[in-house]
């Protein structure tokens, strides 16, 4: 019988932290996937991972190097959904986490309810993706997923690459902040606003704000949301994740709004569009890797 679930074990994580990573594995037991335990210095040398394939992975941390475990997870699950419930949420925790590979980073009272969210939503999309694709090839009108992604007025004309300065401008931050964000000098995107370097965040950057524009519309209310106090980020603003983290942390915490966030209908729809986007991971079967930092 395959594993789907793997349970790594670590001190220091929180009692609130490991019972909610419990519970979790246990919701997914529930729904027929099968767990089984790994000591950490197997899950570091990787012995175990070799024919383990895992779409999902809980994470449960405590310690002061959180975005070190998260990192070792990922490389070990490189395309699964990392799933960290944590205590730590403070900004600058939670945005080293989502640099290093996490999908959702939650706390332990809200982790069980981020997990069954995500879980249904990738088992209904995945139903939804299947069903609509053979309509759209039987008709004769196959849409690449990648085209729900595109934001034209991102693009220079010419190149078609992705223009800092027009994302800059919609995201209402100057560019030497965008630069920041993308880990590159100010000078160097000054002088080439689609440099090539620049371009794998400036697309992560084009995501969230696809992703937004399904859930909120206008770029004046894309621009409200970025600006507005979340509970979840210690009352910052998401624009924080980008000024203070990188478009990489900013884009994974915008996908962890989707799965998580109230279900009101412009955030159903930017469940569906996101998903849509990622259709290759909802072809896959479930198989469910859960990690927790704790030695009981």
């Amino acid at each position: 019988m395959p594993i789907h679930a793997a349970v790594v074990v670590e001190p220091k994580a929180s009692r609130a932290s490991r019972v909610a990573v419990r519970r979790a594995a246990s919701y997914l037991r529930g729904l027929g996937y099968q767990t089984a335990n790994v000591q950490p210095d197997e899950a570091r040398g990787g012995a175990m991972h070799a024919n383990l394939r895992a779409d999902v992975v809980l994470l449960s941390t405590g310690s002061g190097k959180t975005s070190a475990l998260v990192a070792l997870v990922h490389q070990a699950f490189p395309h699964a959904r990392l799933l960290v419930a944590t205590d730590a949420q403070n900004p600058k925790t939670v945005s080293k986490a989502y640099s290093a590979g996490a999908a959702v980073v939650a706390p332990p009272n809200a982790f069980v309810q981020a997990v069954r969210n995500v879980i249904y939503v990738t088992a209904r999309d995945a139903a939804t993706s299947t069903d609509s694709t053979q309509v759209r090839v039987a008709a004769g009108t196959s849409r690449h997923p990648i085209e729900d992604l595109v934001v034209g007025e991102f693009h220079d004309p010419e190149t078609g690459r992705l223009d800092a300065t027009r994302i800059s401008k919609d995201y209402g931050i100057s560019l030497s902040a965008l630069a920041g964000a993308l880990g590159v000098t100010q000078s160097a995107l000054s002088k080439r606003t689609t440099a090539l370097a620049a371009q794998p965040g400036l697309r992560d950057l084009e995501f969230a704000w696809a992703t937004l524009r399904d859930a909120v519309g206008s770029p004046e209310r894309i621009r409200a949301w970025l600006n507005a106090q979340r509970p979840d980020l210690d009352g910052k603003p998401p624009i924080r994740l980008l000024l203070e983290g990188s478009a990489g942390a900013f884009a994974n915490y915008v996908r962890s709004v989707v799965a998580g966030d109230p279900v009101d209908a412009g955030w159903r729809k930017a469940r569906r569009c996101a998903q849509r986007r990622t259709a290759y991971a909802a072809s896959r079967a479930p198989f469910i890797a859960t990690y927790c930092t704790d030695s009981s």
